[in-house]
């Protein structure tokens, strides 16, 4: 228990820097360690022995953040579908270069956690960004709020259960899949998650922004929704380790897991903000 704590306290000191320093090239180098890192972890606990594969699956995951903050794609004038296309085939490549111990369903999950994985996490980035692309809509402080609600709803959610589930828990939630989760645990996480959410949307208000379309009361089905997302990202997550046979990810987070283990329900929650945002400008919602 110690040490979950000592490790929980430095993860929280790093996400506040993350925020302090939101702005700066921090949270993009924060960005492509966590992917290469996850994108790792999930190789190894697929038993994928296949080094080319990763080490390009390593290498990609890294560089994606990069192509979405600076927009490198588009400066080199490279469409995503063909980067995407050439990493697919040197995949293959790899396979049919140590065909003995690769199969096809490495190439497929290396490919597919190399894509999913670091766009999942660099939506983060659009996140804060979110002035520049509508800046008849939205200010900084936007950008940042949409970064914190993420954060909050991805693992806020996950703490409270855990504690109301503790505390009251007496009905499982998904036995087969995660044991100790509990229906009273989640109700418990999703209500102090909006809760939450509303008391810091207000303090935004007021110090930050003013916004017609974000209020405390918009906020709570929002963040219900989402907690709802963060779960089935967990859950998902928990699901691939049972089918693999092991209890983490990893152990880069002592007491907690690995990054995978601690950032599946973030890989859910950015990319759903992040939809969500777009499609509001598209019907200005």
């Amino acid at each position: 228990m110690k040490v979950r704590v000592i490790t929980g306290i430095i993860g929280i000191l790093v996400i506040i820097s993350a925020v302090v320093f939101i702005q700066t090239a921090y949270l993009g180098i924060l960005i492509s360690a966590f992917s290469m890192i996850a994108v790792y972890e999930v190789l190894k606990t697929a038993q994928v022995k296949n080094k080319g594969i990763i080490l390009f699956g390593v290498l990609f995951a890294a560089a994606v953040p990069s192509f979405v903050e600076y927009n490198l794609l588009e400066k080199l004038r490279l469409p995503y579908s063909s980067v995407i296309t050439v990493f697919g085939i040197l995949m293959l490549i790899m396979m049919l270069a140590q065909y003995d111990s690769t199969r096809f369903e490495h190439v497929a999950l290396a490919f597919f956690s190399s894509l999913a994985i670091p766009f999942s996490l660099s939506t983060l980035i659009l996140l804060r960004d979110v002035y520049i692309k509508y800046p008849d809509r939205f200010e900084k402080a936007h950008g940042i709020y949409f970064v914190v609600l993420v954060l909050l709803c991805s693992w806020l959610t996950d703490t409270f259960a855990y504690f109301t589930g503790v505390k009251f828990g007496r009905h499982k939630l998904c036995p087969k899949i995660s044991p100790k989760k509990t229906v009273e645990g989640a109700v418990g996480g999703i209500i102090l998650t909006a809760a939450l959410n509303s008391i810091v949307l207000i303090g935004f208000n007021k110090l930050a922004f003013k916004s017609e379309f974000l209020t405390w009361w918009a906020i709570i089905p929002i963040s219900i929704f989402l907690s709802i997302i963060s779960m089935l990202g967990d859950l998902s997550a928990s699901t691939l380790k049972r089918n693999y046979g092991v209890k983490d990810f990893g152990k880069f987070f002592p007491g907690h897991g690995g990054v995978m283990d601690r950032f599946d329900s973030l890989l859910f929650v950015s990319p759903t903000v992040y939809a969500a945002v777009a499609v509001s400008q598209v019907y200005m919602l």
